[in-house]
């Protein structure tokens, strides 16, 4: 029987630890873009995203973070950029009506000056079916059970075929677009 609760102990204690499961209030948080068209700067937003976020600070190598978002829900200034961004030479939303990253690698690069912890999640990005390998970066502050986390990555558009036809190079409009996101979980 000694045996048996030893051996019971030994395999709980090698098993990995579990993330802790967080809930993003999608009310709260914000997906931003912006980038340059012919000099001028412009913003938009996403509206509608989910994610599934495993994560443990104490264990941030065995978290997950995967986030899909709603290429429709896209929002920006201008009517005419509103127009044309749903369109097959941007997003394409009727042939790619999602985008989505899935982490494959996280980890702690330690605390800032403010005391708040940095960390890099490596994974897939895929937007107009086109997967493409990142690095993003992004801080977590967390509070009991509650946690933000925000973070910035440039892209570069050309690499997921975003901006076609007249659009293909540089001569309009940018190819890096800054993306900006804060997410509001809880546990």
């Amino acid at each position: 029987m000694r045996k048996t609760i030893a051996l019971l102990g030994a395999l709980l204690f090698a098993l990995p630890a579990f993330a802790a499961s967080w809930v993003v209030d999608p009310l709260t948080s914000r997906l931003t873009f912006e980038g340059d068209q012919a000099g001028e700067k412009f913003k938009g937003s996403f509206g509608k995203f989910t994610s599934a976020i495993h994560f443990d600070e104490a264990a941030p190598e065995k978290g997950t973070i995967a986030i899909t978002v709603d290429m429709a829900s896209v929002q920006i200034d201008g009517k005419d950029r509103m127009d044309s961004l749903p369109t097959e030479d941007w997003f394409s939303v009727k042939q790619f009506p999602t985008a989505h990253f899935q982490s494959t690698s996280i980890k702690s690069l330690g605390a800032d000056k403010t005391g708040i912890t940095q960390y890099e999640a490596k994974g897939k990005l895929s937007i107009r079916g086109i997967a493409k390998e990142i690095t993003l970066p992004f801080s977590l502050k967390t509070t009991g059970n509650s946690a933000i986390a925000r973070g910035n990555v440039t892209l570069n558009r050309s690499d997921y075929s975003v901006g076609i036809g007249q659009w293909k190079t540089e001569q309009w409009v940018k190819f890096p677009v800054a993306v900006h996101f804060e997410l509001h979980a809880t546990k």
